[in-house]
């Protein structure tokens, strides 16, 4: 196959031809037993495969990782980074014995070439899950996650979703990766790519999806333009920006009712050149409802090279949720070229005017602190969503000034604006409906009794932090839990 047909197409027949390389059982091929394919000067990344053949460990034969060998062929031709991978088995593992030459070798290389990232690829038999990165807890990667976030963003705009991080193989001990991280200076990923996406003999679509996923990881991470392939050399970020026109800044209301609510919905989409008209036409309908009842805007925390955030003008409760149901709908029907959820960094949230008739805020903010506390499973936690919630307003108001939105789950903005922030966008369109109407009661009923919350923490943190010694704390968290005893209620806190 020359390198002009690998370039552009290669078909069925291409990929069953280079695989016959591999397929020698333990015939011995070569003395050396792997091969290097030196790619472009600027490249500066490698990919292995030290099981394109078969191995030996702990006195069995291991099978080859069907069709890796041929995968990273074509990876390499069509990106020319550097290439190594296994011709021969001489009755050895290179991704676990001690000493390889193969290891040592790679390890060369790396040096002598400036490599900076190795992608260690490596056959994963399950069909629970579409790739798992090994890092050996972010070690081979020298703890920089912002490489993994490049690579999960194009896996998901590929239509690549089940992905885990040092799961069941984490890339320790004497792993290649390990090895590289530990002797050179570049950082180096155990790609793990489950049988789904190997088998191109049962489905050779899955199999030309992650030749093209890998393909713009390895163009991403050597700083090249992935979209390159989009019709007329089209941004991905632009595609769509004559429909939904999006704008920076959101528009100022005046004299909007105390009832009505502002939405911010967070999306993403995933763009196929293939499906481009049918993408479209689900954009168009994601305008259509809509339909200037407010903007779209970008907001890059999502996880998605192409976010989207729909902010809605202040509506009634019944009419911001006949949208939000139309947009959830939209999306079951889009084959998920349009998506939310918590694990794509998406969110909600709800936009209230300040009361009127209160002259401040804190017997609203004791009451909010209770309504999200009792209500855990409409709310995001996460490590970039943790919250911080303190029942005193005054405190909470000036921890705020200290500490970005992202980590709020209230927040009092500016124009007498408070925003309820980080709501999963799981909720089903009845959730946010219950929802949206007890926090306007919360809000607006300013009689200080009306609202009883089911567990009331706001009094037991109250109690326990007024009577409560710093020895007592000390021994709180040396035990790591406490128990607390208001009236009828047993409530343990962690």
């Amino acid at each position: 196959m020359s390198n002009e047909q690998n370039n552009e197409v290669f078909t069925y027949k291409d990929v069953m031809n280079i695989e016959k390389q591999f397929r020698i059982g333990n015939e011995i091929i070569d003395s050396i037993g792997h091969k290097i394919i030196p790619g472009d000067k600027k490249s500066k990344v490698m990919i292995s495969v030290p099981h394109s053949v078969t191995s030996y460990r702990e006195g069995k034969v291991k099978n080859r990782e069907f069709f890796l060998g041929t995968l990273a062929f074509l990876i390499q031709q069509k990106t020319k980074c550097h290439l190594i991978y296994k011709t021969s088995n001489l009755n050895d593992d290179a991704n676990y014995d001690e000493k390889s030459n193969y290891k040592e070798d790679l390890v060369k290389y790396v040096k002598d070439n400036n490599i900076e990232i190795v992608l260690d690829l490596h056959g994963l038999n399950s069909f629970r899950k579409d790739i798992e990165f090994g890092t050996f807890y972010g070690k081979t990667i020298k703890n920089n996650y912002q490489i993994l976030r490049s690579i999960y963003d194009i896996l998901l705009d590929n239509r690549i979703y089940s992905i885990s991080l040092d799961k069941d193989f984490w890339a320790g001990g004497e792993t290649i990766a390990h090895t590289i991280a530990e002797q050179t200076k570049a950082i180096a990923i155990q790609f793990e790519i489950s049988t789904t996406f190997r088998n191109p003999q049962r489905r050779f679509s899955q199999f030309e999806k992650i030749i093209k996923a890998l393909t713009e990881i390895v163009k991403e991470l050597n700083g090249e333009d992935i979209y390159e392939i989009e019709e007329n050399n089209e941004k991905s970020l632009a595609i769509f920006s004559d429909i939904l026109d999006f704008q920076v800044k959101k528009a100022r209301y005046k004299n909007i009712p105390d009832n009505y609510i502002g939405m911010e919905l967070e999306m993403g989409l995933n763009y196929s050149r293939n499906e481009y008209s049918f993408i479209r036409k689900h954009v168009k309908k994601l305008k259509n409802i809509v339909n200037g009842n407010g903007i779209f805007m970008r907001d890059f925390t999502i996880v998605s090279s192409y976010p989207i955030e729909i902010a809605l003008d202040p509506l009634s409760v019944e009419n911001m949720v006949k949208i939000y149901k139309n947009v959830k709908d939209l999306i079951k029907s889009s084959s998920n070229h349009l998506y939310t959820g918590s694990k794509y960094k998406c969110g909600i949230h709800l936009n209230f005017n300040k009361p009127k008739r209160m002259k401040d805020l804190r017997i609203a903010h004791k009451r909010l602190v209770n309504y999200i506390m009792n209500n855990p499973e409409y709310f995001v936690y996460s490590k970039y969503k943790k919250g911080k919630i303190l029942t005193d307003y005054d405190k909470y108001f000036k921890n705020q000034e200290e500490i970005t939105d992202k980590y709020l789950f209230i927040n009092y903005r500016k124009k007498g604006i408070i925003e309820i922030r980080n709501v999963k966008p799981e909720i089903t369109p009845r959730q946010l409906e219950d929802m949206a109407n007890e926090l306007l009661y919360i809000l607006y009923d300013i009689e200080q009794n009306s609202y009883t919350p089911e567990i009331d923490f706001v009094a037991i943190f109250d109690s326990l932090f007024s009577k409560i010694t710093k020895e007592k704390i000390k021994k709180i968290k040396e035990n790591n839990e406490f128990t607390v005893y208001n009236i009828d209620k047993k409530v343990r806190i962690k």
